[in-house]
């Protein structure tokens, strides 16, 4: 059948008339039966019948001529390939000998075929790599194993290249090796870009680590993808805990309005405008802290992401609300400077106003004996509260200017508090209150500040006495092995709980403006903290409105034995001053006339003789020459001030009593004046009962 199942059959019929075939003869083209194709052998009716063997024999003659077609048609396809291949090949045998190159090999390592047949492939090292990497190659080829790896190469010039190998043992149809076969690229630019990648990459991270902003990367569902050190650092949760998960994680549920924050996240991957929120973060620990994110939308990888960087912002929260509470407390404190003002400005104006309108009316007016001592007291009191006010207002400048000095000095507290009963009775009799004072029956002697310790105790009780209209105000003293206790208590007005934390704050008042009924600069009681601040004490309120007021004092308790040195008490009113002798001279050394009159007029009443000077220089040269039995000697004056007349004076005459009288009213300039020799310092206005016992004191000795 002439159409094999193939051909249709006219067209086979006319094949079979053409060719004049009467039938056909078939042989199989196979090998290890397997097909390769057929011989027909068509015959016509004068055709001789064909011998079975002979039929055979042509089949395997023509199997075997077509097998090694195939095959060479198969070597060269395979040998063209070889030559051609863009990679090198290199084929040695099982002594590593090179027999084949193809001209990849040429190209890259410069070397010709005739150079390097024969030869071993040690001639392209380096130096490069160690006995130990060409050893354990060795090793893997000759276990019948591949070997893959990179080489740094060097060419016939000395350039050098890295390529990118795959070695492999050549087997027999019985196994063995019978070559090696070495297919190498060159991949030094492609090396090249990877080092410069992965140097990139490792920048990337360093500067990604280095950040101490945590830095977020997630992708447009907030699913985190990436964090650097900083994240870790800041949340204290590892890299691994916080892959895949969103920031609800690291939040706060009832500080953050997490659907809000999800919709910007999306708004900001939409349009890639960044964005800036405020995120309530919570640690690992558990702390809760306030955080800033900037929102970016960028590529990661080739995909695009949003970056989140998050910065720790509670240092600035914490600035924020110190500015704003500066800044409220700056106002407040403008507000209590304004009503300071206005209020020294009634302190000041109101005593004046009664001191010279009484003066005026004593001038201008008859007046009976009762009402001019009446005048009298008054221009007395406004005197006296002149005098405070101004002493207030020098006290808090050099507080406020750090000029305040701690002069320690040996004294009785039990004194100190007996002398403040004197001096503050008569002004709680006349407002129909009492003072009554408790203090141990026997000494207390300390060592200490007499003077800022007596500021504070007269504060209080100035305040103490002020604020209470009725009642009494009462004045203790107690101590322990560690603290000294002072209390000041009244029945007077009270505080509200809520102000009294602000009662030493300075120029503050309950009271303010036209309404208010006490007087008063509002200094004494930050004087008395900043006082006590300085002796190391503290002091603390117990207060209620319309109650009354409880002011605890405690210092430390640096109570000592030995006996005081003994001191004239202003107040002590019972001694004697009429002993004075006609024979005694005084010299005033004074350069202010009203002073000097008020010194002159007083003391000729004892009938002591009386001289002057009016200034230092004239003060030495009277005492030098005359016979002087004591000076009262002003701290200001010209030519020689005080101290240097005094210095001066005692180096002629050293047992002169010298009493300093001045306006000076600090505590280092009293230390001045008794380095240099003076017996007393006493501040003015000096009350002539005082100055009369100073005086006798020292003309009787």
């Amino acid at each position: 059948d002439l159409t094999f199942g193939q051909i249709p059959k006219i067209l086979a019929k006319s094949i079979q008339k053409l060719l004049n075939i009467n039938y056909l003869n078939g042989i199989s083209l196979s090998k290890n039966n397997n097909l390769l194709g057929t011989i027909i052998i068509a015959c016509n009716e004068n055709t001789k019948e064909l011998n079975l063997t002979y039929l055979k024999t042509l089949g395997g003659i023509t199997t075997n001529a077509f097998i090694r077609y195939l095959n060479e048609i198969k070597l060269q396809k395979l040998e063209i390939a070889i030559e051609q291949n863009p990679a090198s090949i290199v084929i040695t045998d099982t002594n590593g000998l090179i027999e084949y190159i193809n001209p990849q090999f040429t190209q890259i390592t410069e070397y010709t075929y005739d150079e390097v047949i024969g030869e071993n492939p040690k001639i392209l090292k380096s130096g490069e790599h160690d006995k130990i990497f060409y050893k354990n190659l060795w090793n893997t080829i000759s276990s019948g194993k591949v070997w893959t790896g990179k080489f740094l190469n060097k060419k016939k010039s000395g350039e050098l290249y890295w390529e990118y190998a795959r070695i492999a043992p050549i087997k027999n149809n019985k196994g063995k090796i019978i070559n090696y076969v070495a297919i190498k690229e060159d991949i030094t630019e492609l090396k090249q870009k990877n080092d410069l990648l992965l140097a990139s990459m490792e920048s990337y991270q360093s500067v990604f680590n280095s950040v101490t902003d945590a830095i977020f990367i997630h992708d447009k569902n907030s699913v985190f993808i990436e964090v650097n050190k900083g994240t870790e650092t800041m949340f204290g949760y590892s890299k691994n805990e916080l892959i895949g998960k969103n920031p609800k994680f690291v939040g706060v549920d009832d500080m953050n309005d997490y659907v809000k924050i999800f919709e910007i996240v999306q708004n900001t991957f939409q349009t890639g405008i960044p964005t800036t929120i405020e995120f309530w973060g919570k640690k690992k620990s558990g702390e809760i802290f306030p955080v800033e994110v900037a929102l970016n939308k960028g590529k990661y990888f080739g995909e695009e992401q949003i970056i989140a960087i998050v910065r720790d912002v509670s240092e600035r929260k914490k600035y924020e609300s110190e500015l704003i509470a500066a800044k409220e407390e700056a106002e407040q404190n403008n507000k209590l400077k304004s009503n300071f003002l206005a209020n020294m400005s009634h302190e000041i104006r109101t005593p004046v106003n009664s001191i010279v309108g009484f003066i005026n009316l004593l001038k201008t007016t008859q007046l009976d004996e009762q009402k001019r001592t009446y005048f009298l007291e008054i221009i007395e009191k406004s005197s006296l509260r002149l005098l405070n006010t101004i002493s207030n207002i020098i006290d808090i400048s050099k507080i406020e200017t750090k000029q305040v000095t701690i002069l320690k000095r040996e004294f009785d507290l039990v004194e100190t508090i007996k002398e403040c009963e004197i001096l503050f009775k008569e002004s709680a009799l006349s407002k129909g209150i009492s003072l009554r004072i408790n203090y141990p029956n026997n000494h207390l002697i300390i060592n200490t500040d007499k003077t800022k310790l007596e500021s504070i105790i007269h504060n209080l009780l100035i305040n103490a006495i002020k604020f209470t209209d009725s009642g009494e105000v009462l004045l203790e003293l107690h101590k322990d092995p560690d603290k000294i206790y002072i209390i000041v208590k009244d029945t007077g007005i009270g505080i509200d709980e809520e102000l009294i934390d602000k009662l030493f704050d300075r120029f503050y008042q309950v009271e303010t403006g036209y309404t208010k009924k006490y007087e008063g600069t509002g200094l004494g009681l930050s004087i008395v903290k900043e006082y006590l601040n300085m002796l190391n004490g503290k002091i603390s309120v117990k207060s209620k409105k319309g109650e009354g007021s409880t002011f605890i004092v405690e210092i430390p308790n640096i109570e000592i034995t030995k006996n005081p040195k003994t001191e004239i008490s202003r107040t002590n009113k019972n001694k004697k001053t009429n002993e004075f002798t006609q024979t005694k001279t005084i010299l005033i050394a004074e350069d202010d006339e009203s002073s000097y009159l008020y010194l002159f007029n007083l003391l000729a009443k004892e009938k002591i003789k009386i001289k002057r000077a009016v200034n230092g220089k004239e003060a030495v040269d009277i005492c030098v020459k005359e016979n002087i039995d004591l000076v009262l000697m002003d701290i200001k004056m010209p030519i020689k001030n005080g101290i240097e007349a005094t210095q001066e004076i005692h180096k002629h005459k050293p047992h002169l009593p010298i009493i300093m009288q001045t306006a000076f009213a600090y505590p280092e300039d009293k230390e001045k004046a008794l380095s240099a020799g003076c017996v007393e310092y006493v501040t003015k206005p000096i009350p002539a009962e005082f100055i009369l016992e100073v005086l006798w004191k020292w003309l009787k000795k």
